[in-house]
């Protein structure tokens, strides 16, 4: 039996496609785009401007409403932040993986090489910038708010030991 959400994973199954084929697109662009090229880059724009806008957008006004009623009942507000840690760290061991192969390297570090290490860079940045935001901008005003600094304290000390 498929399960109640499955239009909703559907479509995000399409956008994921949609988006792989985006970046497929900028990875292979050529100085001199052909008109195959133009019109797919036209296509994207459609695609983000009246896809992808409104579907999170209407996130926002259905989904998400919801979506609070439920977690605050059965689940973990911070889980989606937990999930992101998770990325990070796969993140963090890919770049690792390339800046030591590429430091160890005895010649030229071939091109492929150098292109994979800088979308890892890339990545990297766009994941940990989000996740800082979210965590300054969706947090940190509850603890300012509601802790006292002794309670913060506490909360850094279990984070990092001092």
């Amino acid at each position: 039996m498929p399960r109640k959400t499955e239009r909703i994973r559907n479509h995000h199954k399409g956008i994921v496609k949609s988006l792989k084929a985006i970046v497929r697109r900028a990875d292979t662009l050529t100085s001199r785009p052909g008109a195959a090229v133009r019109k797919a880059l036209t296509g994207d724009i459609e695609f983000l401007r009246n896809d992808l806008t409104p579907h999170a957008e209407g996130e926002e006004r259905g989904l998400y409403p919801e979506a609070d009623k439920l977690i605050r009942k059965y689940g973990r507000p911070t889980a989606t932040m937990s999930r992101e840690h998770v990325h990070l760290k796969k993140e963090i061991a890919t770049y690792c993986r390339f800046a030591q192969r590429i430091a160890a390297a005895k010649g030229p570090v071939p091109a492929a090489t150098r292109t994979a290490f800088w979308k890892s860079a890339v990545r990297l940045e766009f994941l940990l910038s989000v996740h800082l935001e979210e965590e300054e901008e969706d947090l940190l005003p509850f603890f300012d708010k509601y802790l006292s600094q002794k309670e913060v304290n506490a909360v850094i000390e279990k984070m990092h030991g001092h």
